[in-house]
């Protein structure tokens, strides 16, 4: 017993030492990581599992996206002038989740207080274009509306 206790002794008196602090340190650190592994392996797979969920609902979410290409047609249709602009009404094939419609004319996304959305119909507020303006660019500008069906 005695030997045991001086070996203990010497070990101990040896990271006791102030030029062994850093190896004292590391195994104390590595034995940290070793006891912690369980707990923090649980909180990954949970993790995991949460982020699926979110994932599986997106996609069930998505799933119904849409994309129209509004035509020239559509657009002589439901153009007409107003004191302050131009309205544009367009009638989407599917009813649309309205905070999930985005709408480009060309390159340019139009901001949502430029237009709004009830069920399938799309009513786009252009300032300070006139009817002609958005008509003649139809071919060469197009406007595009992307959305989420409401299958509801």
């Amino acid at each position: 017993m005695k030997k045991i206790w001086r070996k203990f002794k010497t070990i101990w008196g040896w990271f006791g030492e102030e030029k062994n602090h850093n190896v004292l340190t590391f195994i104390i650190a590595l034995i940290a990581v070793i006891l912690a592994f369980p707990y923090f392996s649980k909180q990954i797979n949970n993790i995991q599992i949460k982020i699926d969920s979110i994932e599986s609902s997106l996609q069930q979410l998505y799933q119904h996206y849409d994309r129209e290409i509004i035509t020239c047609d559509q657009i002589k249709d439901g153009a007409k002038t107003t004191d302050d602009g131009t309205l544009l009404t367009i009638y989407l094939k599917n009813k649309a989740i309205s905070n999930s419609v985005n709408v480009w004319w060309g390159e340019m996304y139009l901001s949502p207080t430029d237009y709004s959305v009830t069920d399938n119909i799309l009513v786009i507020h252009f300032v300070p274009q006139t009817p002609d303006v958005i008509i003649d660019s139809c071919n060469l500008i197009p406007i595009v509306a992307v959305y989420v069906e409401n299958n509801q």
